[in-house]
């Protein structure tokens, strides 16, 4: 059996690693699934998740900052710089504990899904590009 996610999924579950994903990632491991990643996916995914990363850690920063200027004094915050977060967020769906395969982005699949939205065609598994 192989699943395919959306990037709201991805985005809204982190990765699959929500307390919905674990449950995901159980059935997955029980059914002996696995996981299908195109790739356009995968990049957006981690544009999303890591510049949604990025702006709570500077939201963070400047509340910090101005609770420091009220009270003159406080712990230091240490927070994931903007590489540790990107490097953190390229690593999640590769550490998974299950299986995926990885489709790479080509012309043949992007004119295929440009035809099918002309075309006001769903997707169907008869016609899709993947191996």
């Amino acid at each position: 059996m192989y699943i395919v996610f959306d990037t709201n999924i991805w985005r809204s579950e982190l990765g699959l690693t929500s307390a919905a994903g674990a449950a995901v990632r159980f059935y997955i491991k029980r059914e002996e699934a696995t996981v299908v990643v195109p790739e356009v996916v995968r990049l957006e995914f981690e544009e999303i998740l890591t510049s949604h990363l990025k702006q709570l850690r500077n939201d963070i920063l400047k509340s910090h900052g101005e609770l420091l200027r009220v009270f003159g004094e406080l712990k230091e915050v240490v927070l994931a710089s903007g590489e540790e977060i990107h490097s953190k967020v390229s690593d999640i769906i590769p550490s998974l504990d299950i299986p995926f395969t990885e489709v790479p982005f080509s012309f043949d699949v992007a004119r295929s899904s440009f035809l099918k939205i002309i075309k006001k065609e769903p997707p169907s598994k008869n016609t899709q590009l993947y191996p």
